[in-house]
């Protein structure tokens, strides 16, 4: 059997496009977003975040040591997030709304900080007893009563990117919402599976 030229080149096209590998567009119910992501160690703390459908866990722990052995305090909070369209770069836009935001010292020594230095308006601290913040000044960070977050995100295999320079406010607006990725702040996801 004879092959011509065009027949070769749509053999040769049909095999490539069947041997091509595509990036996987972003879920539109964002459920890329399920399971479980964490920040490598960094400045003494690392950043867990929980999804299950577009519930919101989170964890911030800090630690003593460099090598984030020993924990020394933990913030907690939870919300939900709704997807909202497509951002720059492959990004999805998402809003996260906050339910709950609470505080942790978890040792003598950290209460005694915290207390000192008046940490969420609180001058009172004692080890392990978990404090609401929600709404409170947390040496310049808070979560306002009905705070939401105007975001992107984009997964990438085991990655998981936010925006640069997100605020979390009372009265969002799009012009809060970050133009561009975080690469620097990265979430891997536990497991390693996508």
């Amino acid at each position: 059997m004879k092959i011509t030229l065009p027949t070769n080149l749509v053999l040769l096209a049909t095999l490539m496009s069947a041997c091509a590998t595509t990036p996987a567009a972003p879920a539109a119910d964002g459920s890329d977003l399920n399971g479980t992501w964490k920040t490598a160690c960094g400045n003494k703390s690392i950043t867990t975040i929980e999804y299950a459908g577009l519930s919101l866990k989170g964890t911030y722990t800090a630690y003593a040591d460099d090598a984030c052995a020993t924990p020394v305090a933990v913030n907690t909070w939870s919300g939900h997030s709704t997807i909202t369209g497509a951002g720059a770069d492959g990004a999805t836009k998402i809003d996260v709304h906050f339910d709950s935001f609470r505080a942790t010292a978890l040792t003598e020594e950290q209460a005694t900080k915290w207390s000192g230095w008046g940490y969420c308006e609180k001058t009172d601290w004692a080890a392990n007893a978990e404090v609401d913040v929600m709404g409170k000044q947390c040496q310049g960070f808070a979560v306002p009563q009905g705070g939401v977050n105007l975001d992107l995100y984009k997964v990438s295999g085991t990655t998981l990117l936010f925006g640069k320079g997100s605020k979390i406010t009372a009265e969002p607006h799009e012009a809060d919402r970050p133009a561009a990725l975080n690469a620097g702040w990265a979430f891997q996801k536990a497991g390693g599976a996508s």
